[in-house]
């Protein structure tokens, strides 16, 4: 299983790359998880047309805007011979996306994309992944989502937070896994609840759920990544139990670019 960071950024495009999306990929099989804005031109460079499915988290404009860069490629590229692609998400994400282009009423996009909505509680079969989806702790409909594959004798896992705070279900969701990896739009400072995790919020998911290994993603273009990432590492010293001996000095930054050899 392999991570590629398309986007990582909090929000919004920023100085530093696009908005969230993720590449992850296994012998025979590759997903994208969200699209943000900027992200299609960094996926272009990874080979666009080489998609088996595409999966949002939620419907946030921050998660989901290049899906009509996509689109377009797939409609009007000259050598095109596209089927068209699957795409999961959360109830109303075909309205959502004719919503963001402006498309007439009743466009369903069928030749370039099919949708499945996602359900709490789902499960997927997506070539060589198994896709499991729980609701998130967000200010809109949202999911978690735990992908897992088969690498030699052992089942490998990453669970991708999209947007969400600290709830029971991210701990099931994230149960065991190789790799988690959870948004931080927040740090400390920021007293709303039912939005976003900080570093701290994210490390004690982490623990709860016995992950080995903690990616922070998604921070805001305005925080400094080390502002999280200590608060995060501060619960961690100041744990007394065995999970932090999993991810202590493994609290890392998602970066554009970066790639992840998960196993």
């Amino acid at each position: 299983m392999k991570l590629t960071i398309l986007g990582a950024t909090g929000s919004m495009s920023g100085p530093l790359g696009p908005a969230s999306s993720y590449m992850v990929e296994s012998a025979n099989t590759r997903l994208v998880l969200d699209l943000g804005p900027g992200s299609f031109g960094r996926l272009w460079d990874y080979g666009a047309e080489r998609l088996d499915a595409l999966l949002f988290s939620h419907l946030h404009a921050d998660h989901v805007s290049d899906i009509i860069s996509l689109q377009v490629f797939r409609k009007w590229h000259p050598r095109r011979q596209f089927v068209p692609l699957p795409v999961y998400g959360p109830p109303g994400t075909l309205q959502r996306f004719a919503q963001i282009e402006g498309a007439a009423a009743g466009t369903t996009y069928g030749d370039e994309f099919v949708f499945t909505p996602f359900t709490v509680g789902g499960q997927y079969q997506i070539g060589d992944f198994t896709v499991k989806t729980w609701r998130a702790n967000h200010s809109a409909d949202a999911y978690i989502m735990r992908l897992e594959t088969r690498v030699d004798d052992r089942m490998v896992s990453l669970c991708y937070t999209g947007d969400t705070d600290a709830c029971p279900q991210l701990v099931e969701a994230a149960a065991d896994c190789d790799f988690l990896l959870s948004e931080c739009g927040f740090t400390s400072s920021d007293q709303a609840r039912g939005v976003h995790l900080d570093g701290r919020r994210a490390a004690e998911m982490a623990v709860a759920a016995h992950a080995r290994k903690l990616v922070l993603t998604h921070i805001q273009p305005w925080t400094d990544p080390a502002v999280p990432v200590a608060e995060a590492e501060d619960y961690l010293a100041n744990y007394e139990g065995d999970a932090p001996a999993l991810l202590r000095g493994q609290v890392a930054v998602a970066k554009a670019g970066q790639v992840y050899q998960i196993a």
